[in-house]
């Protein structure tokens, strides 16, 4: 696997595009080994397992990503 998580994040944005959610899932989750704090991909996640039909995980990864975003370090 590659380590730069952004071009794990661009392929698994390809992978929801083609309603392919569980691939797009594995992607989405090597990036957040390679950069925790990645909101983005936590976002995606929760995308991919709403559409997958598991509200609850979905439901949690939002809030990993609003936590990230609301971070103090954020926002400067």
């Amino acid at each position: 696997y590659p380590l730069y998580y952004e071009a794990l994040d661009n392929r698994a944005f390809t992978k929801i595009l083609m309603n392919n959610f569980s691939d797009a899932v594995i992607d989405l989750e090597q990036s957040l080994r390679i950069e925790p704090k990645n909101a983005l991909a936590y976002g995606a996640l929760a995308e991919c397992h709403f559409y997958l039909k598991d509200y609850k995980k979905a439901y949690e990864e939002i809030n990993k990503s609003l936590q990230i975003e609301d971070s103090p370090m954020e926002r400067e």
